[in-house]
């Protein structure tokens, strides 16, 4: 039992260290958007570890909407169009659903160029009113 209790430790030292590193190293987009949450009010945890089975994930941002159900926003960069990182991504986000949260993925072009168009898809999520 000793050691599986280390293990989990382990595995939460590494998630944290992870973290942390993310944390430091932000882009300009998810900057320019936690802002955007801020002024707008809402609750938000930034980098935050979602455990789901077989591993942790690290989420941009996670929230919880009007009606109680928790959303993991994700600022995604031109790289998250292509191909293979799309499939990646989904497949992220179906482990993310079944642990039950919601996957809202927004570009950096929209947070840069059309905040309105992310205001909108925060309301239609009812993350805002």
């Amino acid at each position: 039992m000793k050691r599986i209790i280390t293990s989990i430790k382990k595995y939460r030292l590494i998630a944290e260290a992870n973290k942390k590193k993310l944390a430091l190293n932000s882009t300009k987009a998810e900057i320019i958007f936690r802002e955007l949450l801020n002024t707008l009010g809402v609750k938000h945890q930034f980098q935050h570890i979602v455990y789901v089975q077989n591993g942790f994930f690290i989420a941009d941002f996670t929230v919880t909407n009007k009606e109680g159900k928790r959303y993991l926003l994700e600022v995604d960069g031109g790289y998250h169009s292509t191909y293979n990182q799309k499939i990646k991504d989904e497949k992220r986000s179906k482990k993310i659903r079944f642990s039950g949260y919601g996957v809202l993925r927004l570009k950096n072009d929209d947070i840069y160029n059309n905040p309105i168009k992310v205001v909108k898809k925060l309301k239609r999520y009812k993350i805002i009113d």
